[in-house]
């Protein structure tokens, strides 16, 4: 305050002044004394206040303008409450409003201090087309809400307050909210690199003593490599948000916070722009210097395991070394080692090749997948359900034998869409949808199988809204194996325009071919998957880089896997040996082969058709496979080991590879 109680401004006159500065700095959660306010509006020069409290508002009862005397004040309403979007509020003081509320001035249109003023829809009482007439609505309220406000938005606050109150008073919302903060402040301060540096600056008022005045529930941080050098905060953003984990990268539209804290001058800026550096992007390094920070906020809904969640993102970054970094450069000096409490020794880390970024279980060869997030393995190695039945044609002939329909011959088998619910006695029910039939078919699994699914900790769909079904008591009755029912024969039928189907389990199958992989299929067969017992992965790094290199829309389902891997390079999982180890939390794995694609990846799931491009004529070109078969598009994983305990994997689970 003293900085401008005493400093006139140019051309400052007679007239009030104004300055404005935020409560809290959306950049790093520092807060600001509000007590310079009434210092600023005492002081010779008429300063009038505005305070950006958009920030600080988020904190119940951080905010009082009883005893905070500025005149004006900005809040958001998304930051307090995440909905609806692009609506605050201008707090305005009644001694201040008329600073604001413009003049008449019958010739010329509304008028201010500055002159002419500009105005909009629903701002004027009375306006001529011909002339400079205009007279503004006298409330100011009238005048400053230009036209149309968000109602719908405006409709929805007193819900949104009423929600946020029942969590408590706003001093135990407030508490909570900062000591989560702190939690992970302090969490985070202890994560360090074998070599005893810090993985984490963390910029803002954390370590003072009264930081639950000082200091709000934001984290602003900057990683480092092991050698000291930066981490550019893309790689982090990327990594969090194949774990789905909500933060910010960059600046944060605030270039005061961004240079005070990365010590950057004007002409760093100017440097950076000149090298290409533009506001929103990924570009976190320019010469070795960092551009922005990785901003964690957290909030009245956030918890402890949230924390967690956030530790374990930093943590994949202790003992990284940037590329081409040698890791010998990568260590302290003897002397500084001698001064760490005690020595640290590094031991081989394994490679985090990518991240489970979605699960699919096709319980029905050919249709669609059921999207899980959680989902055991079987006592084979398969996710368990996965291809267990299948469609089949009934031969007409005394010696011939049913066989399997495929997508390649009845397309509209990929429209069908499944989901799982649970029966009103506990038991998990298949649901089965599609746009060519007006019902659904329910299929409830066996009393066994939901019990082991219920002991893994899968969870039904709860979005799953049950519209008169035609469900299926007799495949209940044979625990969904065996003996398929006529509904469902009837179903398929009706959806395929296919007489004589028959659903029939893996177990009763007669043909045990199959095999479209490089990976052999073994003689015995429990499924009805083209290579048995191995999951299906996927790479959407490699899907990103196929759609741009053939310039076509590569959607992840044409090519039905199992596992869906955020990878940061493109066809990486094409050039692992077959024996390669991969471990998947408990589940050790080795890579057993590329996946050899057919005419099925031209089928649109949505519609049946093939219309269009095709993906395998551009996958021929642009990633050609095993020559003796076709292009591969993906890599099968085998189980190395079975054991008595049930693996489980789940999305957001880190692959890994041996160091």
């Amino acid at each position: 305050a003293a900085r401008f109680a005493d400093s006139l401004p140019q051309a400052a006159g007679a007239h009030c002044n104004l300055i404005a500065f935020p409560g809290e700095s959306n950049f790093s959660g520092a807060r600001s004394n509000l007590s310079c306010i009434q210092e600023l509006k005492s002081s010779a020069l008429k300063w009038k206040v505005l305070l950006d409290a958009a920030k600080l508002a988020c904190s119940p009862g951080e905010l009082d303008l009883s005893i905070c005397p500025a005149d004006f004040t900005v809040v958001s309403f998304y930051k307090i409450f995440g909905y609806p979007t692009g609506l605050g509020a201008l707090l305005v003081r009644h001694d201040a409003a008329p600073l604001i509320m413009p003049q008449a001035d019958l010739a010329g249109g509304p008028r201010g201090a500055g002159g002419p003023l500009y105005f909009a829809g629903g701002t004027v009482s009375s306006i001529s087309a011909s002339s400079g007439f205009a007279i503004p609505r006298p409330q100011l309220s009238e005048w400053l809400e230009r036209g149309t406000p968000n109602f719908l938005g405006i409709a929805v606050l007193p819900s949104q307050l009423d929600a946020v109150r029942a969590l408590g008073p706003d001093q135990a919302r407030c508490r909570h909210a900062l000591a989560v903060c702190h939690e992970a402040f302090l969490r985070i301060s202890c994560l360090k690199h074998s070599n005893g540096l810090q993985v984490c600056t963390v910029f803002g008022r954390h370590k003072e003593e009264n930081w639950h005045e000082a200091q709000g529930p934001t984290l602003a941080l900057s990683l480092h490599y092991a050698d000291g050098s930066p981490i550019p905060y893309g790689i982090v953003g990327e990594r969090a948000a194949a774990k789905q984990i909500v933060i910010r990268t960059g600046c944060h539209c605030n270039a005061g916070g961004c240079q005070k804290y990365l010590k950057l001058e004007d002409s760093d800026i100017r440097h950076f722009f000149a090298s290409g550096k533009v506001c929103g992007d990924d570009r976190g390094l320019v010469d070795g210097r960092p551009t922005g920070v990785v901003r964690v906020s957290f909030g009245l809904y956030s918890t402890l395991a949230d924390v967690s969640c956030c530790l374990d993102l930093l943590s994949e970054f202790v003992d990284a070394r940037p590329p081409h970094c040698p890791e010998a450069v990568c260590k302290l000096p003897d002397s500084e080692m001698q001064g760490l409490t005690q020595p640290i020794h590094p031991q081989p880390q394994p490679v985090v090749v990518g991240t489970v970024t979605a699960l699919k279980v096709y319980p029905v060869k050919g249709c669609g997948p059921l999207r899980v997030r959680r989902w055991p393995l079987d006592g084979n190695g398969n996710l368990f359900l996965d291809r267990r039945w299948c469609i089949m044609l009934e031969s007409r002939s005394v010696a011939g034998r049913a066989r399997a329909v495929s997508a390649k011959q009845a397309p509209r088998l990929t429209t069908v869409k499944l989901s799982l619910r649970s029966g009103e006695q506990g038991q998990f029910i298949l649901v089965l949808s599609t746009k060519y039939h007006a019902q659904m078919l329910e299929l409830p699994l066996s009393k066994h199988d939901s019990n082991f699914l219920r002991s893994a900790g899968v969870e039904p769909c709860r979005s799953m809204i049950r519209t008169s079904p035609n469900t299926d008591p007799e495949v209940s009755q044979a625990n969904f194996s065996n003996t398929p029912a006529a509904s469902s024969s009837a179903w398929f039928q009706q959806v395929l325009g296919i007489e004589s189907l028959q659903l029939a389990t893996a177990a009763s199958a007669e043909s045990s071919e199959g095999g479209t992989g490089e990976a052999p299929a073994p003689a015995e067969k429990t499924d009805f998957a083209n290579a048995p017992k191995t999951l299906l992965l996927v790479s959407t790094a490699s899907l990103r880089e196929f759609g741009r290199v053939c310039g076509l829309a590569v959607p992840a389902d044409r090519f039905r896997a199992n596992m869906e891997v955020d990878m940061e390079h493109a066809y990486e999982e094409a050039s692992w040996p077959v024996g390669l180890p991969l471990q998947l939390g408990a589940a050790t794995f080795e890579a057993a082969g590329r996946c050899v694609r057919c005419q099925a990846v031209d089928i649109d799931p949505e519609d049946a058709t093939s219309q269009g491009p095709s993906l395998l004529a551009a996958l021929a070109t642009a990633q050609p496979g095993s020559e003796a078969k076709g292009p591969t598009f993906g890599v099968l994983l085998r189980q190395r080991e079975t054991s008595q305990s049930t693996p489980l994997l789940e999305v957001g689970m880190p692959l890994t590879r041996p160091g």
